[in-house]
């Protein structure tokens, strides 16, 4: 009976490694193309995973390995899409955003 529990727990074991061998850990930094400042709070999103950069800018996501698609996103900023091949256990990526620049403004007035 105690060969069993061993070998059981060894079993299962070895099933988390395998599992785990077959994720990558994707870290990254956000921030503004023009002064290099962190953009705090842009939502970066793989897939159905979407997380938010921390204070530095940073994000950490966990992805299965292979090529994703990464959609950096901020408010006032343009939309990033990059494809990134996350192979090993670990990969970094950084995406600098540029700010929106409003082409056209209307402005209305009424003398009252």
């Amino acid at each position: 009976m105690k060969h069993l529990v061993y070998v059981l727990l060894g079993w299962l074991a070895w099933g988390g490694v395998e599992a785990s061998a077959q994720l990558c850990q994707l870290e990254g930094k956000v921030s503004d193309a023009i002064s290099g400042e962190a953009l705090i709070g842009a939502y970066v999103k793989a897939g159905n995973q979407v997380v938010a950069t921390d204070f530095d800018g940073r994000f950490d996501i966990v992805l299965p390995k292979g090529v994703v698609t990464l959609e950096v996103s901020y408010i006032g900023y343009e939309t990033q899409q990059r494809e990134v091949n996350c192979e090993g256990a670990n990969a970094f990526v950084s995406f600098a955003l540029e700010t929106l620049v409003m082409k056209e403004a209307i402005v209305v007035t009424d003398i009252a």
